[in-house]
């Protein structure tokens, strides 16, 4: 069994406070970065970029400035790659993930140039050595329950997002994470956080979530890898 697990955006608060979530695991992560976007406010620099990559990390491409791929024309859409992979060229950039999820067969012949592999946002599941690496699908961490032997999930994270509480709730009632009596607890923490009409989804349960996860995944015994190197043990090599 392998899991992957994924951040998009480059936003600080991944470097900030789920990096040492995975240094106490012993996790290595694949941060996919929208090159335009480094330095700015809210966002990883540099030096957040090379602590990453010289610690094992994977540093992948988010485009350059996180477009709807399918509606760019032909020019806009080469040069989004193109830039992309000239800035993150340093730290040998691979691996590329859908902004929003969204791409096509254009989109995706786009991206066959210059990269090796793709992951996807909405298309849920796990790969096998037959899937397609340019249409990676992406697990959320309720389904981890159901990873087989031979299987790998590629679980994905963006950091700050405020979501309507109602959304929350749903989302929680789906989570087979809330059956424990540890994270009953924690989800009655959650009710008493909740203020108006809207909740931020990682300070309420981001960070504790997410050590959850980590843990579910070492107690699984699973192996926790970049997508790079799932490509490489999981689907065979590069394509």
């Amino acid at each position: 069994m392998n899991v992957s697990i994924t951040f998009d955006d480059g936003n600080m608060e991944q470097y900030e406070r789920y990096l040492p979530v995975l240094e106490m695991f012993g996790f290595k992560a694949t941060f996919y970065i929208t090159t335009s976007q480094i330095g700015m406010k809210g966002k990883m620099g540099w030096d957040e970029l090379r602590g990453l990559h010289d610690n094992g990390h994977e540093i992948g491409s988010h485009t350059h400035t996180h477009p709807h791929m399918t509606m760019l024309r032909p020019r806009l859409l080469e040069d989004e790659l193109a830039k992309s992979r000239k800035i993150l060229e340093k730290f040998g950039a691979r691996s590329f993930a859908y902004p929003a999820g969204d791409y096509d067969k254009r989109v995706v012949d786009a991206v066959k140039r210059h990269y090796e592999s793709a992951r996807t946002y909405t298309d849920k599941g796990f790969n096998t050595s037959g899937s397609d690496p340019f249409l990676l699908r992406s697990a959320d961490s309720d389904m981890l329950g159901r990873l087989r032997d031979r299987e790998w999930a590629i679980l994905v994270y963006h950091g700050p997002n405020t979501v309507p509480r109602a959304h929350l709730a749903a989302w929680l009632l789906r989570s087979k994470l809330h059956r424990s009596a540890r994270n009953r607890t924690f989800l009655s923490s959650i009710r008493g956080m909740a203020k108006g009409n809207e909740i931020s989804r990682d300070d309420a349960m981001g960070i504790r979530g997410f050590e959850e996860v980590c843990r579910t995944i070492k107690d699984m015994g699973a192996k926790a890898i970049t997508v790079s190197q799932g490509v490489d043990s999981v689907l065979g090599g590069k394509p």
